[in-house]
């Protein structure tokens, strides 16, 4: 198959993505056991068992806003395409969602495909204020100026009671993985792979990130606890600057 033609036939593809006619794009472009896989999960093989997960997919969007093309190229085969997905979803928050996607093409039809997600964005439905971020250890003591507070550890804090801690939600879901949290094990020296790393993992459990903020929507100030011992080496103060992508606020750490 040629470049030429695999140019054409993804201009329709693209055609119809823009629609929101993404099922439609699937039955004609790709092939009967087309795998498709996401970022680091399980390849998801069939085309009907692709239509299916789409189709789960698509209960969560309220209005589809369509797709920006950011850059394309065709060679051997393969197609990369570099786009951001936009659309309005089931709580009406705005999500843009950036991916690139790498397709090989065989006899007319897309055989496989992979996608990997660069941003993610999530706008909150405006509301009459604005939310503060503020990061601080979890063995200090409770305030009224905290606001809404997030214990935003895995592990349970050592020596700490759920009455001092007086969370109103425990985030374990935007804490690191425990594989990542021993690699990095507070090492100043590991902190700028760690930085990485943390951030792709966020990256891919964006949806999260958009629940946990949702819960503290009627606050004015977030407050992100954490138990590290050392302020300037630790996940929270990168969660803090990575959700402001979700909320754009302003943020700072708690002294």
């Amino acid at each position: 198959m040629d470049n030429a033609q695999i140019r054409k036939d993804l201009g329709e593809l693209l055609a119809l993505l823009q629609r929101g006619e993404i099922v439609e794009g699937l039955q004609k472009f790709y092939a009967d056991d087309v795998s498709m896989r996401e970022n680091r999960k399980p390849p998801t093989v069939g085309l009907q068992a692709n239509i299916e997960r789409e189709l789960k997919f698509q209960q969560r969007i309220k209005r589809w806003h369509g797709v920006d093309v950011q850059a394309l190229a065709v060679d051997g085969g393969y197609a990369f395409i570099e786009y951001t997905m936009c659309f309005t979803d089931a709580k009406n928050r705005r999500v843009s969602m950036g991916q690139v996607s790498v397709q090989r093409w065989v006899n007319g039809k897309v055989l496989t495909e992979r996608f990997f997600m660069t941003r993610a964005v999530i706008e909150m439905p405006r509301k009459k204020h604005s939310i503060e971020f503020v990061i601080k250890r979890v063995y200090e003591d409770a305030s009224d100026q905290d606001g809404f507070r997030i214990l935003v550890d895995r592990l349970w804090p050592r020596g700490m009671t759920r009455e001092r801690a007086a969370l109103d939600y425990w985030g374990k879901e935007l804490a690191p993985t425990h594989e990542l949290r021993k690699w990095f094990g507070h090492d100043p020296q590991r902190l700028k792979i760690f930085d990485e790393r943390y951030r792709a993992e966020l990256n891919n459990s964006h949806q999260a990130a958009g629940e946990v903020i949702a819960r503290a929507e009627d606050s004015s100030r977030i407050t992100l606890l954490y138990a590290a011992k050392d302020p300037t080496c630790n996940h929270a103060m990168i969660l803090c600057d990575w959700l402001q992508k979700f909320y754009p606020t302003k943020a700072h750490h708690e002294d």
